[in-house]
């Protein structure tokens, strides 16, 4: 009987010492965790994405079902993809290619910690247009500076600084075709072949790049204002680069000049879907 009762007491001991063990681990765990989502959200609160992820990694190792650290890491995810866009909207920027920057930063949503930033980019990107502009209307680079303010008019529509440089480049344009037009009568010929040669240029190119697709057609049209798929690849150029109000501008310029081309009715009906 004695030699029972002490099986039984080592049997208890046992027991016991297991389950503070197991009370000690869980308690060391606890901390452990604790002081993971106390350093998880000291990172997600300076924006250090990649190191914030890791440590909600190590949580979810310690705790499966912890619900709120699976959330943080779709967050944290998606701020990560927001903090692409801004860095490739900057890169852009510092190139000057003022479309592609624009559209990076247009595309980070407002709820996003990097939204004011991109904000400010564009800010910094209109001034930076402006004065490129600027450049250009003292080169009479006319069609490129045009270009340029259609960008910086889906930044800043109705800007002071973009109607008076379109109003001055509408004005000496006017004047240069006024003062050549007896020129480039005598060359009317020369000219149209130019420009069907930049037509069919620009047409090989319109849906790889664009940019330079809209260059071309408006160089074509300053060859011969009376070709009218200058206007209409102008058009549709300015459509693949989302620049509505150019896009229908320029495909309505292609119906003045040939109004009663074949592809009138269709033309139509797109610049209805455009201005929808």
């Amino acid at each position: 009987e004695m030699r029972n009762l002490l099986i039984i007491i080592t049997l208890f001991y046992s027991l016991l010492l297991i389950s503070e063990e197991k009370s000690i681990k869980s308690n060391i765990d606890s901390g452990e965790l604790i002081e993971l989502l106390s350093d998880g959200e000291r990172l997600v609160k300076t924006q250090n994405w990649d190191k914030a992820k890791t440590v909600y990694k190590n949580v979810l190792k310690k705790d499966p079902n912890n619900k709120n650290a699976r959330e943080i890491l779709k967050y944290i995810d998606i701020e990560i993809l927001n903090r692409k866009k801004y860095l490739k909207g900057v890169s852009f920027l510092n190139k000057r290619d003022y479309l592609m920057g624009k559209n990076s930063f247009n595309s980070i949503p407002l709820e996003s910690t990097y939204y004011s930033l991109s904000q400010k980019r564009l800010e910094e990107m209109f001034e930076y247009i402006i004065s490129d502009v600027d450049k250009k209307i003292l080169k009479k680079r006319y069609n490129d500076a045009k270009y340029l303010l259609g960008i910086a008019k889906s930044i800043k529509d109705n800007s002071e600084a973009v109607n008076s440089r379109l109003s001055d480049i509408e004005k000496k344009t006017a004047k240069k075709i006024t003062q050549n037009s007896q020129s480039k009568n005598k060359n009317s010929k020369y000219n149209r072949e130019n420009a069907i040669i930049l037509v069919e240029e620009a047409r090989k190119i319109s849906i790889s790049n664009p940019k330079l697709t809209v260059q071309k057609s408006l160089e074509a049209i300053e060859l011969d204002p009376t070709y009218s798929e200058s206007y209409l690849m102008a058009g549709f150029a300015y459509k693949n680069l989302k620049q509505r109000e150019r896009a229908v501008e320029y495909l309505n310029k292609y119906l003045k000049v040939a109004p009663n081309a074949p592809n009138s009715e269709g033309i139509r009906n797109l610049i209805k879907s455009i201005s929808n």
